[in-house]
C-alpha cells in the first residue's frame, strides 16, 4: 500500500478493521468458545494496547520534513514585511501553518494511532 494515495489507504484500513472485528465476533469467538483447544494462547490473556511508535526511517523522514518546513516558514516570515503578511497569506496565514508544523513535531515526539479529541 506504500504506493497508494492516502485516501485509498485510509478506506482500505477501515475496511480491513471492520473485517477483522466481524470475523472475530461472528466466526472466531464462537468457534474458540466451542473448541477451546483451537484458541491461540495470545488470545486467552487480557488485551494489551499496542504502543504506537515510528520506525527509524519514518522518524528521519519526518525530521527532514520538519527542517524544510521550518526553514520555509522562517524564509516567508523574513521575506514578507509583517504588515503585509495578513494581506498576502490568507485564511490562518503563517500562524496556522506554523501551528500544524508544531502539531507534527508533537506527533514525532509522541506518535499515536488516532487524533486526540479537541478540547
Amino acid at each position: 500500500m506504500k504506493n497508494e494515495g492516502l485516501g485509498i489507504v485510509n478506506v482500505y484500513a477501515r475496511l480491513v478493521g471492520l473485517f477483522m472485528g466481524n470475523a472475530y465476533t461472528n466466526v472466531l469467538a464462537p468457534v474458540w468458545k466451542t473448541f477451546l483447544d483451537l484458541e491461540p494462547e495470545e488470545m486467552k490473556g487480557p488485551y494489551v494496547e499496542p504502543v504506537p511508535n515510528l520506525t527509524p526511517e519514518s522518524q528521519e523522514v519526518i525530521r527532514v520534513f520538519l527542517e524544510d518546513a521550518l526553514a520555509a516558514l522562517q524564509h516567508a516570515k523574513s521575506s514578507v514585511p509583517i504588515d503585509e503578511q495578513a494581506q498576502l497569506f490568507k485564511f490562518g496565514g503563517l500562524a496556522e501553518v506554523e501551528s500544524i508544523v508544531n502539531d507534527i513535531k508533537a506527533f514525532l515526539d509522541r506518535p499515536r494511532f488516532r487524533d486526540e479529541p479537541k478540547v
